[in-house]
């Protein structure tokens, strides 16, 4: 294996786990603003509110996108399963 082919695995392999997480990360970072605005305003600092919010958001956006997710991550899988007699060779 080549240091080109070697590097152009691991872009991959990064560029399937951004896309992986993220849906996760952005649902996150909504979530977190909306609430640290809304304790702002509201001027209730409870650090537990803000942990819970993110939580349920969290179990949201993983059964809704959850299969979407692990179906890209199996056809990565597959596909690089399929390559690996090509990136030996």
């Amino acid at each position: 294996m080549t240091p080109e082919v070697a590097l152009g695995e691991i872009q991959l392999a990064l560029r399937i786990g951004l896309l992986i997480a993220g849906p996760l990360l952005l649902a996150e970072l909504v979530a977190g603003i909306a609430v640290g605005l809304l304790q702002a305003v509201t001027q209730v600092q409870e650090q537990s509110i803000s942990f819970v919010a993110k939580l349920v958001v969290l179990v949201l956006v993983v059964a809704l996108a959850g299969p979407w997710m692990l179906g890209q991550l199996t056809n990565w899988v597959s596909s690089l399963i399929a390559r690996i007699p090509q990136l030996v060779g």
